[in-house]
């Protein structure tokens, strides 16, 4: 059970927020690279946690004090501190994007529809912190086979279009787990590289600095140029 890596703190935090969404007749998921992190032995820096309503029906509910919730966003996500572990918990969500390029528009959704919005297989993965579900792993776009065969793959072809983030998140990957594309993922880059151009300034510089915050920016830097994605940007 890949839940036996994290420290006691962390699973006490974890018990406590399944156990309230439970009260709630609500599922409660860690997900995306936190369980993806678990399952490859790597150090795990963030609790992400996804729960089939707000973070503030959460607090609504008790048994969680208002006082370790925080900064609430606009896309049902919420910083919350429980047994000293900071964890990110986020309303389960399904996305729509209104253009390329666009920050998507958010509707309340169940996890499986939260996990299909995923970048990538890998990080489309979900592990149960409800008490009846503890520790059951949720795969449904075979996330498990590709970290096994070390593939990064997308969920579906307009993935990169929707959102062109994801080539920059996608070089962090291939650089930091040391995976390589599944054919027709590469295909997609190939074809929607250009599709940066449709980001923000801001967005962009987000990238940069997540990328600069690598233990080897210059190897992504290297990937995303081999791309043509810097030059992308810098033409625009």
């Amino acid at each position: 059970m890949i839940l036996q890596r994290l420290t006691p703190g962390q699973v006490s935090a974890l018990q406590l927020l399944g156990r309230t969404s439970e009260s709630l007749g609500v599922r409660a998921f860690l997900v995306g690279g936190t369980v993806r992190d678990l399952i490859l032995d790597r150090p795990i820096s963030d609790l992400d946690v996804s729960v089939e309503c707000s973070p503030e029906e959460l607090v609504a509910s008790g048994h969680i004090n208002a006082a370790v919730l925080e900064k609430i966003s606009p896309f049902g996500t919420a910083k919350v501190t429980l047994s000293n572990n900071l964890i990110d918990v986020a309303m389960a969500r399904a996305e729509s994007y209104p253009s390329p390029g666009a920050l998507p528009k958010v509707t309340r959704a169940r996890i499986e529809e939260d996990l299909a919005r995923r970048d990538f297989t890998i990080n489309a993965l979900a592990s149960s912190i409800t008490p009846s579900m503890w520790g059951e792993v949720l795969d449904l776009h075979g996330g498990l086979q590709d970290i096994d065969s070390r593939c990064l793959r997308v969920l579906h072809e307009k993935s990169f279009s929707d959102d062109p983030t994801r080539i920059f998140r996608a070089a962090r990957y291939i650089s930091r787990l040391e995976f390589d594309f599944d054919i027709n993922t590469y295909g997609l880059i190939a074809k929607v590289h250009d599709g940066v151009v449709n980001l923000t300034g801001t967005r962009i510089a987000n990238e940069l600095e997540k990328i600069f915050r690598e233990s080897n920016p210059l190897n992504v830097l290297q990937i995303l140029e081999t791309w043509e994605v810097l030059v992308d940007i810098q033409s625009d």
